[in-house]
């Protein structure tokens, strides 16, 4: 059952990354629509493209874990 321990470690770690990346995304969202003298939107908008390729990741992840999950239900048992 380590295989398995493993893919559901790996897709909650997924999950809880793409949570905290999405509120990541409304905190910059409400910042930049804010627009007080202090919001600095080049720093905000900077931060995007990095929150864009750890979502991608995280969700590579979730499509291995889905990908791995088949392929053990699908393996003859012993």
């Amino acid at each position: 059952m380590s295989g398995l321990s493993s893919i559901t470690s790996a897709s909650h770690t997924a999950i809880n990354a793409l949570n905290r990346l999405s509120e990541r995304v409304g905190q910059i969202a409400e910042n930049i629509a804010g627009g007080s003298d202090t919001t600095d939107l080049a720093a905000n908008l900077s931060q995007l493209p990095a929150v864009n390729v750890e979502f991608q990741a995280n969700l590579f992840v979730l499509q291995k874990v889905q990908e791995l999950s088949q392929d053990l239900i699908l393996q003859p048992r012993r």
